[in-house]
């Protein structure tokens, strides 16, 4: 008997981790709208824009504090910056991107940890990220970039 409930348990700990991670990989299928804080522990900068998604590309929007777009496909990343009138196209081989793979593929369950009926923590090469499901429409992302800076973004759904 009690190794039946342990099961259970178990069974009903891993439906419950893969519902929540379910409901964000459904949730970022969506175009979205966003707002970032960045804090480098002395200054804390806010960026708002929108994320598309188009046939076989991603395209984020960034409208403040300055203009910019990404165009992201499979192997490639294009930025578009407005301000200085300039655009640069790379190749997506890095594993520190693991933030754009994020938004394009979702989260596999094996990386998910610290699970509760409404966040968990993403990890991957080292990186983490805390990610919050605030109702069906918005969610937070927290996590430390490449440069130690912390930064939150809220995403809520447009469509």
């Amino acid at each position: 008997m009690k190794k039946f409930i342990f099961i259970f348990l178990l069974i009903s700990f891993n439906l419950h981790s893969f519902d929540i991670v379910s409901s964000f990989n459904k949730f970022i299928e969506y175009d979205l709208k966003f707002i970032q804080d960045t804090n480098n522990g002395f200054l804390s900068t806010k960026s708002f824009g929108q994320i598309y998604r188009k046939e076989n590309v991603i395209e984020i929007k960034v409208d403040s504090p300055s203009k910019e777009k990404y165009v992201i496909g499979n192997t490639y990343i294009e930025i578009f910056d407005y301000d200085f009138n300039q655009t640069q196209r790379l190749e997506l081989n890095n594993k520190d991107l693991i933030f754009i793979k994020l938004l394009t593929e979702g989260i596999d369950g094996i990386s998910v940890k610290n699970i509760t009926k409404d966040s968990f923590v993403y990890e991957k090469n080292d990186k983490k990220f805390h990610i919050k499901m605030h109702n069906e429409s918005e969610f937070i992302v927290s996590y430390f970039d490449n440069m130690e800076y912390e930064n939150s973004i809220l995403f809520e759904r447009i469509n």
